[in-house]
């Protein structure tokens, strides 16, 4: 798949019924679910553009805080992610 072929599409979740994006993986043929709203989470990059890996306290690289939005995977964050699973019995 090439980043073209790049498909977005909002919906509500069959279960619970909350706003999801389904969209395309980049790296499979998987289709990904996510939360329809973002949350906010601080990068800390280095000046150099690469996102530190370390914690800030001990790496002695200059750091910038940038805020990104970051969809979370809503077979995570959905109330009746429960009922969807499968036992062990069911999946052999």
């Amino acid at each position: 798949m090439q980043t073209s072929d790049y498909v977005e599409t909002t919906c509500l979740s069959r279960s619970c019924r909350a706003a999801v994006i389904k969209l395309a993986s980049a790296t499979s043929d998987a289709t990904l679910i996510l939360d329809a709203t973002p949350t906010k989470m601080t990068a800390w990059v280095h000046e150099d553009g690469e996102v530190c890996r370390r914690r800030r306290e001990v790496c002695p690289q200059t750091h910038a805080g940038i805020r990104l939005d970051v969809y979370t995977d809503h077979h995570a964050t959905c109330p009746d992610a429960a009922s969807w699973r499968r036992t062990r019995a069911a999946a052999r």
